[in-house]
């Protein structure tokens, strides 16, 4: 069954860190952020919601261990392949060759209404 996941980045930082700015909160903000976004990541059932959750904590430096984080391998398969996709995307497009398909992630302009949409496939 595949179905299509979509969350919102600029909600996700304001339920974690009440502002959509990570440079304006406190170390304090940010520490009590990340501690509940690892609690609600350890309660959640739903893998795409687990993911999404997973990721905002990979970006920020704080993810667990894939191995705690899924149980699923293809849900562990998925999470490296967005570390590949991040890896690449930092590296200016040059990560990501190592299965001899080049990688590619862009980020959507600024100016897009839609460049703080999280949209994840998910196949279960």
């Amino acid at each position: 069954m595949s179905y299509l996941f979509i969350m919102d980045l600029d909600d996700l930082l304001r339920r974690y860190f009440s502002s959509t700015d990570l440079s304006a909160v406190s170390p304090d903000v940010l520490a009590s952020g990340l501690e509940r976004c690892h609690v609600d990541l350890g309660l959640e059932q739903d893998s795409g919601k687990r993911f999404v959750r997973w990721a905002l904590l990979y970006m920020l430096g704080s993810a667990p261990d894939l191995e705690a984080a899924f149980k699923d391998a293809a849900d562990r398969e998925a999470a490296r392949h967005f570390m590949d996709l991040l890896a690449a995307s930092e590296s200016g497009g040059q990560g990501g060759q190592e299965s001899g398909v080049q990688r590619t992630f862009a980020r959507p302009p600024e100016s897009n209404p839609a460049s703080s949409r999280t949209v994840l496939n998910q196949v279960s």
